[in-house]
This record gives structure tokens, C-alpha cells and sequence, in this order.
């Protein structure tokens, strides 16, 4: 069967306007109406929406080699160039072989100590008395996880760039986000008030890239910059920004996110933030003293990051593209359809999640995850996100200290407002009463 013959609306008009407005509640709306495979006919690149862990398995693993990355990737090299997110081909795979070794479980404990250092030094900036603060920790979270990036990976201080960079992110990543969805853009050389905010976001991000590479001296310890040049004496510069930049901003924006949302399932569910108060205090090792070895002392809060990642995926949909024309559920694919898997919808199936809305860490505790295509917050198969355990032991840390340490609740009458931009948010924070235990 070809694709045009396949589930789908024949026409974008509602919901290429509701895709720009609410993509999260479209996701759902395309799936309850054309179920697991719906074609869209946008008007620069022909799409297919996949929700079925067989199709998603197909294409991250079973027929990988068919699925490059799509074409809503060419919109983030502007701001990242060719580093390891955006590359493809021969590139990819050399880029992918070096930067394996720096997250390799032994560079793992080189990181804790990062980790535990930096995150001593922000819980200084929380109540230090018994005295309830309402506070937002969606900055608290992203300035902390943007400071451990900057050191694990170049060894460099970047707290004074911390908000101002986080600013700039999401300014970046907002337009962004409506440029993938929109079905014609004007150039970025035409100087529209959209494409100067880009413009001037971009052009503070690589002034902090230009800072860190200029600043990058033989006398400090070894670090992901210093091994990746040792790696590569002739790389190009222009090829060691773009890995600095996609590790400083990919490297902390969805670890961030995480360590958000799950605060907030949290609060919303007092008696998880107890369970894992009490595995931290029948504890014999401190929590400051943890390594990457010990995070299996720690099966509840796990449970409960894994869980906080199924309801809210840092990032919602992962896109593909078609090398070579394909079939899936019985439906033709054509070479060059852009194919997009979302976490958003697989996530929340009550066909593979009973109760799919419920907070249930517990639905963690025995499941084998390593061949189950109906969770994937890091992607899967051979392009699966390479920080994904560096992400996991870094969350699990922070949210082992600010457990130990505080208990929480949601501030009265506060909702997150989600967005989809590239990597799922809160529009309005994350805000908290928080109270030192």
C-alpha cells in the first residue's frame, strides 16, 4: 500500500495550526483519531507519525541503517554546527567512536566528584533553616546542571554564564521549535524580529563556546576537551566548536528537565518523596561519597526518575528520515519521509502501561527495559543517546542530596504550563514550597 493510502489527515489546515499552538495535545489528538501510523502532508517534507513499539523498534534498531536523521535536524546547525547530535554518515560514526570513551562507566567516577561538588555548593543557595520558602527550581536546576557540564567536559567554571545561557537556550530552542513546524519559513538572512532574537541568542551562546576554548589550558586537569584534542590533533576548530557547543547545551538542557519534572511528580506524591527519604537513610555510605557503582543502593529513587521520565520525556519525539523507500504496518514508506516517534504518546499507551496517567515507580521494579520499545527517553538502538548513563547517574545524585536534605510541595494554586520546544518544559517554572528537613 503507498503511503497516501495510509491513516492520516489529507489536509493540515487544523492541525498544522494546532501542531504550532499545542503539539503535545495534537500528538494525542492525531493517534486517538488515525491510530498507529498517521501520514501528514506538510507542505516541504511529507511525515510519518509512528507510535507502536514495533514501528519504533523498526526503525531505531531493526532497520536503522534506512533512518538518518531528519531533516528538522539541519534547523539546530545553525547553533551547533556538525557535532554529534546533528552529523550523519562517516561523520557521525568517527565523532560517535571518540566521544564514547568519554562516557564510559570508569569516566563516570571522575564526574561523581564533579557532581557531589557543584551540587554541595547550590544547596547553599537553599533555605538553610526550617523556615518554608517559596522558590522556582526549574533555574535552580538548569544553572547547576549547565556548571556540572562545564566542568566534567571542559574543566572550566561557567557559573557567571549560567542564566544568561539558559535565556538564550530556550530563546533559541522556542524558535526553533516553530520553524520544524511551520510549512514555510522566512530565510534567517532576512532580518525579522523572530531571526534577530535568533540571531542575537546564537550570538551570545558562541561568545561563551569562544570563551571556554580560549580559556582552555594544559594546567588544568584532563577533561572531554583536552582528550577529545589529544584524540584529534588536526581536528578543525570550527569541528571542536561544534562538539563543545552541542556538549554544553545538549549535555545539561534534558538532565535539567528531568530533575524538573520528577520534583514535580514528587510533590504531587508526598509518600514516594518518603519511601525514598527512608531508602536514603538506611543507607551505610553517605550519600556525597557515592559513585556511579553505588547507584543500584538506590532501587526506589531510580524507579522514580524512570517513572517521572515515562509521564514527562525530557524530550517528547524523536525524528528520522527514510533513506531508501521502506515498509511499515503494512504501509509503503517512501525514501525521504521524515519519520517521528513519540515518546509523548508510546510513553502513555494504556496498552503497555496499565493506569498509563498514574505516578507508579513501582511499574519500574522488575521490568527489563533494554529490549522494550514502548519506553525509549534516550532513544534507542545504535543512535541512542550517548550520555544517557552519565544523565541517569547525574540525576539520580542531585535528587538523592535534595531529598536527604529537603521535603517539598507544589506552591498553592501553581500548574506547569508544558511546551514542546525540542526538549519538554514548564512555560512558567517550576514553583515550590520548599523546607530544609
Amino acid at each position: 500500500m503507498h503511503a497516501l493510502t495510509s491513516p492520516g489527515p489529507r489536509t493540515l489546515l487544523s492541525f498544522g495550526l494546532s501542531l504550532q499552538k499545542n503539539p503535545l495535545k495534537t500528538y494525542e489528538s492525531i493517534h486517538k483519531t488515525f491510530g498507529d501510523l498517521a501520514w501528514l502532508p506538510w507542505l516541504n517534507r511529507e511525515s510519518l507519525f509512528l507510535y507502536h513499539p514495533d514501528h519504533v523498534r523498526h526503525v531505531l534498531k531493526d532497520r536503522h541503517t534506512n533512518y538518518i536523521k531528519s531533516s528538522q535536524y539541519d534547523f539546530l546547525k545553525p547553533l551547533l554546527g556538525e557535532g554529534l547530535l546533528t552529523s550523519e554518515g562517516e561523520l557521525w560514526r568517527k565523532e560517535r567512536r571518540i566521544m564514547a570513551r568519554e562516557f564510559h562507566h570508569d569516566r563516570l567516577n571522575e564526574y561523581a566528584k564533579s557532581i557531589h561538588r557543584l551540587t554541595d555548593l547550590s544547596l547553599e543557595k537553599l533555605p538553610s533553616n526550617r523556615d518554608e520558602r517559596v522558590m522556582d527550581l526549574s533555574p535552580f536546576f538548569s544553572e547547576l546542571t549547565f556548571q556540572i557540564a562545564g566542568e566534567v567536559f571542559f574543566g572550566a567554571g561557567v557559573e557567571q554564564f549560567g542564566s544568561d545561557v539558559n535565556a538564550s537556550l530556550d530563546t533559541e530552542l522556542n524558535i526553533v521549535s516553530k520553524r520544524i513546524r511551520r510549512a514555510f519559513n522566512i530565510p534567517l538572512a532576512i532580518p525579522t524580529p523572530e531571526n534577530r532574537a535568533s540571531k542575537h541568542a546564537k550570538k551570545h551562546l558562541d561568545s561563551v563556546v569562544d570563551n571556554i576554548l580560549q580559556n582552555d589550558s594544559s594546567e588544568r586537569p584532563q577533561n572531554v576537551l583536552s582528550r577529545l584534542k589529544d584524540a584529534i590533533p588536526a581536528l578543525p576548530l570550527k569541528q571542536i566548536r561544534d562538539e563543545v557547543m552541542t556538549l554544553l547545551l545538549a549535555g545539561h538542557e534534558t538532565t535539567s528537565n528531568s530533575l524538573m519534572w520528577t520534583v514535580f511528580h514528587l510533590a504531587q506524591h508526598p509518600e514516594w518523596q518518603e519511601k525514598v527519604f527512608k531508602e536514603i537513610r538506611s543507607l551505610d555510605k553517605r550519600i556525597s561519597d557515592f559513585t556511579p557503582d553505588d547507584m543500584e543502593s538506590l532501587p526506589i529513587l531510580k524507579t522514580v526518575l524512570l517513572e517521572s521520565m515515562r509521564l514527562t520525556p525530557p524530550i517528547p519525539a524523536v525524528a528520522r528520515k527514510s533513506v531508501e523507500d521502506d515498509e511499515i504496518g503494512g504501509f509503503h514508506i517512501p525514501s525521504g519521509t521524515s519519520v517521528i516517534c513519540q515518546q509523548w504518546i508510546t510513553h502513555r499507551d494504556e496498552r503497555f502501561w496499565p493506569e498509563p496517567l498514574a505516578f507508579k515507580p513501582q511499574r519500574f521494579k522488575d521490568r527489563d527495559m533494554r529490549q522494550d520499545y514502548s519506553y525509549f527517553p534516550f532513544a534507542k538502538g545504535p543512535r541512542a543517546c550517548i550520555g544517557e548513563e552519565l544523565s541517569m547517574t547525574e540525576g539520580i545524585l542531585i535528587l538523592a542530596r535534595l531529598i536527604e536534605q529537603y521535603e517539598w510541595k507544589l506552591k498553592p494554586e501553581f500548574a506547569p504550563q508544558m511546551v514542546h520546544h525540542l526538549t519538554l518544559k514548564s512555560k512558567n517554572g517550576m514553583w515550590v514550597v520548599i523546607k530544609k528537613r
